[in-house]
C-alpha cells in the first residue's frame, strides 16, 4: 500500500467522522424540533446540510462508488434533515399563516384596476424566483453502470418415456352411451304397451295396477 493509498484511507475516515458528527446534531435538533423555535430550527438544518453538501464535494466519485458507506451517510443526514424540518412545520401549523391574507396579497398584486390578471406580471415574478435544482448525489448515486453478461445455458432434451397405461378399457362415454339405449329401448317397450291397452280399452282410462302388472308376465311386471 503507497502513501497514496493511505492518503485516501484516512480522508475516507475523516469524513464518516464528520458525517456522523453531523448525525448527532440532527438527532439533538429532533429531539427539540417540537419545542424550539422554527426558524432557528430551519437555521441549524440549512448548516447541516451546508455541511452534508461540502463534505460531499471533498471526495471523488470514483472513491464513492468504492465506499458505499459515505453515500449511505449522506442519505441518512438528509432524511434527518426532512424530518425535522417536518417537525418544525408541523408545530407551527396554520397559527402564523393565514390563507386570507395570502389570498389578498396575491389579488392585490396580479390584479389590475379593472379586476383582470396580468398574466405577464406572474410569468415574471415566477421566472424570478425560479432556480435550478442541483442533484444530489446520494439520490442519483456514483456507481459506473456496467452491463452484466448473459450467459448461455445449453439448453438438454428431455428424453420421453414410454407411458404404460395398463390394462386396455373402455371409455366411459362408450358406457353411458349404451346405458342410455338401454333405457331408451325400455321406454320404448312401455310406451307401446300403453298404447296397446288404450287400444284394448277404445280410449277408456286404464288403472294404475293395470299398467304396472302383467299377471301372465313377471318379467314384464318387473320391467
Amino acid at each position: 500500500m503507497d502513501r497514496k493509498e493511505i492518503a485516501l484511507k484516512i480522508e475516507r475516515l475523516v469524513r464518516k467522522q464528520k458525517y456522523k458528527q453531523l448525525l448527532e446534531q440532527g438527532a439533538e435538533l429532533s429531539l427539540r424540533a417540537e419545542t424550539a423555535d422554527p426558524v432557528e430550527t430551519f437555521e441549524a438544518v440549512t448548516k447541516i446540510m451546508e455541511q452534508s453538501n461540502a463534505l460531499q464535494n471533498q471526495g471523488r466519485c470514483k472513491d464513492r462508488a468504492e465506499n458505499a458507506t459515505e453515500v449511505l451517510m449522506d442519505a441518512q443526514v438528509l432524511k434527518m434533515s426532512h424530518d425535522v424540518v417536518h417537525a418544525a412545520m408541523q408545530r407551527m401549523g396554520n397559527s402564523e399563516f393565514a390563507d386570507d391574507e395570502l389570498v389578498g396579497v396575491i389579488l392585490t398584486t396580479f390584479d389590475s384596476d379593472e379586476g383582470v390578471q396580468d398574466w405577464d406580471k406572474i410569468t415574471r415574478e415566477a421566472a424570478s424566483v425560479f432556480r435550478m435544482t442541483k442533484h444530489s448525489q446520494s439520490l442519483y448515486g456514483a456507481f459506473d453502470a456496467e452491463a452484466t453478461p448473459v450467459q448461455k445455458v445449453a439448453r438438454q432434451r428431455a428424453q420421453r418415456q414410454r407411458v404404460d397405461y395398463g390394462q386396455a378399457k373402455k371409455p366411459e362415454t362408450v358406457d353411458k352411451l349404451q346405458k342410455k339405449e338401454k333405457t331408451a329401448q325400455k321406454l320404448n317397450v312401455i310406451f307401446a304397451q300403453i298404447n296397446e291397452l288404450f287400444e284394448k280399452r277404445r280410449g277408456a282410462p286404464i288403472p294404475y295396477f293395470e299398467l304396472i302388472c302383467d299377471p301372465e308376465d313377471f318379467m314384464n311386471t318387473v320391467d
